[in-house]
């Protein structure tokens, strides 16, 4: 265990200027080492952001024009490359954290630490869509939990995670993917599983756990997930395509089973919904079965739909078409 192991939290954002003061706020209150320190790298932002950051000893800002930055990773590269510490955590502009994030993330590093994926979940906002995200950030951190313990990690965040700087550079960083807008997170998980997989882990903390900013609409659902699915494209391993798949049946699985032998869907909640409550209740979130069961039923229809409209999309983020 490195106790006192230095880390550069690398932030990059576009056209934040509406959370960038949440943002400040919520640092303000993580507990840090003073050889810490947090990059904030401004990605060719259209808007005012950047005048709202100031620069101190632990605060640093960094600025791209459009020529500079295509993207997120070209953005994440400056942010790691400006910074000197043996360990980089990366997060976004949306989020908030506990005070003890940082600590108990440094706390989860050991001498063969490569890669750890922090737990994300979704801020509780009124509304259906965010109840939706709420619910669905669950499912997600159940799946990220389960299969990185398992050594088999298919997915995390780059909301919350952290990596070696010695690991990053080994693994040629962003550089085998650069040409894609989205997977700074699970096609960089990607290119450190191709070396090998110790290393990597999960840090099943609920002091580690950051929270996202859920979308307000329709059109930034359909959006994010259109690039989620982007990421999900490019991943070769045999065993990762047969997990992503087996993901894909159980997710309609209760429609499936409502229409070829409905006295099997009855059992469904019966496997499902404890393994689920258990990681509610660990990390302190309310899942009661009617939530189970209003998700499972109605989440795969807008899914559905996603991938019916998925070959026509022309998605964007933060104004910039998806490559």
């Amino acid at each position: 265990m490195q106790k006192n192991a230095a880390i550069d939290i690398i932030i990059p954002f576009r056209n934040e200027a509406m959370n960038l003061p949440g943002l400040m706020d919520s640092l303000g209150v993580v507990e840090v080492h003073p050889n810490d320190r947090c990059i904030l790298v401004d990605d060719a932002s259209n808007d005012n952001g950047a005048q709202l950051i100031k620069e101190t000893a632990f605060f640093k800002l960094i600025q791209l024009s459009s020529q500079q930055s295509r993207g997120k990773k070209d953005a994440l590269q400056a942010g790691i490359e400006a910074g000197t510490k043996p360990f980089i955590l990366t997060t976004d502009a949306d989020c908030m954290f506990q005070p003890e994030w940082m600590e108990t993330m440094r706390q989860a590093i050991h001498d063969n630490t490569r890669l750890l994926i922090g737990p994300v979940l979704v801020r509780r906002e009124s509304g259906f869509i965010a109840w939706l995200q709420e619910q669905e950030a669950m499912v997600l951190l159940a799946i990220t939990r389960y299969t990185a313990l398992k050594k088999q990690a298919i997915l995390c965040s780059g909301a919350n995670l952290l990596f070696s700087r010695v690991a990053f550079k080994e693994a040629g960083g962003y550089q085998a993917h650069i040409e894609k807008s989205s997977g700074d997170d699970v096609l960089l998980l990607r290119t450190f599983f191709a070396i090998g997989s110790g290393g990597i882990t999960f840090v099943d903390e609920p002091n580690a756990c950051v929270f996202t900013r859920p979308v307000r609409t329709w059109r930034q659902w359909f959006g994010q997930r259109f690039r989620w699915a982007g990421k999900t494209a490019h991943l070769h391993s045999p065993l990762r395509k047969l997990i992503s798949a087996w993901l894909v049946v159980q997710l309609f699985l209760p429609w499936i089973l409502i229409f070829v032998f409905w006295p099997l869907a009855v059992l469904i909640p019966f496997f499902e919904y404890p393994w689920l409550l258990k990681v509610a209740i660990r990390y302190r979130r309310r899942f009661f079965i009617g939530d189970w069961f209003f998700f499972r039923f109605i989440y795969p229809l807008p899914v559905l739909l996603l991938f019916l409209l998925m070959p026509f999309a022309k998605p964007k983020w933060k104004g910039r078409m998806v490559r």
